[in-house]
């Protein structure tokens, strides 16, 4: 996809990406991304947008919408020259647009402090209302949607990574316990969308350990499909936000109250250190979640979710229109 090129310094520099960090394993996927990004946000005059990838081509079509005083700011990263630019560059107003905030890297599950010029979008989804009538049909379906299985758990069990442990904890436990399902997610192919949002529908919650990088699409495919998130932390310290209660604001509602692990206003937090040493914590804590504060819940996600999915027209509170107001 060309850039969209313009005379700086006439406008801000805007950077749209897709992850903060390369996906060796899942570069496909990856570019997949990027194009459904530039495909759903509007097409605003002075935006650059470019790929995540650490080639010379793409480093040099980038320096061609970049003042000639970044330029070296550019060259000299691989992999964090994002972030690297947004620090050091001087007196050129830098706003990082991407499915991810570079701030939180530095403490994964632990509260992080977001960078003012960071902006996260929603991922693409697998859900994308055609006008406003089909996401209130949407809205009203998944409401009323009969929810047999108390958890699911759909994600790929990678090999290697600093993720890869705990997901496979996760997986082992929802197989053995029949009010879980683990569905494994390896590769494109394997799996239709359908089979994805069919089983986050039928669930009351959706376990979301992370992947290759903190953030997942599947918390917002969960999230269109009334099932509520469940995140994982390991920090005795709630006196900030986690990561999901506020990188992805205004899109999703920020939240600054928790005091502790359990259910919040549309999410759930678990003790990771407990999974590791305890096999029934994870499934027996949602169980004892009670009917109405799930409801509840899902009452919340239901309020906000126009504005987690890329509608296929124009549409006056989605994830683009969100994204028009919050850079403007």
């Amino acid at each position: 996809m060309p850039l969209v090129s313009f005379e700086p310094p006439a406008c801000d520099l805007r950077l749209l990406k897709t992850k903060n960090v390369p996906l060796r394993r899942t570069g496909h996927e990856n570019d997949d991304l990027w194009k459904h990004l530039g495909c759903f946000l509007p097409r605003i005059p002075q935006v650059a947008y470019l790929r995540e990838c650490r080639s010379r081509a793409c480093r040099d079509g980038l320096c061609g919408a970049v003042p000639r005083e970044a330029r070296a700011l550019v060259h000299a990263g691989v992999g964090r020259w994002p972030r690297k630019l947004l620090d050091e560059c001087g007196g050129l107003n830098v706003t990082l647009v991407s499915i991810e905030s570079a701030a939180f890297y530095r403490s994964r599950r632990c509260p992080a402090v977001r960078a003012t010029r960071d902006v996260a979008v929603p991922y693409p989804t697998h859900f994308r209302a055609a006008d406003e009538a089909e996401l209130a049909r949407h809205v009203e379906r998944v409401r009323a949607a009969r929810r047999p299985r108390l958890a699911t758990h759909v994600a790929g069990l990678h090999r290697h990574g600093r993720s890869s442990g705990f997901r496979r904890l996760v997986h082992e436990q929802c197989v053995r316990d029949s009010r879980c399902d683990s569905i494994v997610h390896e590769g494109r192919l394997n799996l239709t969308d359908a089979t994805i949002l069919d089983a986050y529908e039928s669930s009351e919650f959706c376990l979301q350990p992370e992947g290759d990088t903190a953030t997942r699409q599947a918390w917002f495919d969960a999230m269109l499909s009334g099932c509520v998130p469940v995140f994982f932390a390991d920090c005795a310290d709630f006196s900030r936000p986690l990561l999901f209660e506020h990188l992805y604001a205004p899109f999703l509602p920020p939240y600054f109250s928790r005091v502790g692990y359990g259910p919040g206003p549309w999410a759930v937090v678990l003790n990771a250190s407990r999974v590791h040493v305890e096999p029934d914590y994870l499934v027996s804590s949602l169980a004892a979640v009670p009917p109405e504060r799930r409801t509840a819940m899902r009452d919340t996600i239901l309020a906000f979710l126009p504005g987690l999915q890329y509608a296929e027209a124009k549409m006056p509170n989605d994830a683009a229109a969100l994204y028009r107001n919050l850079i403007s």
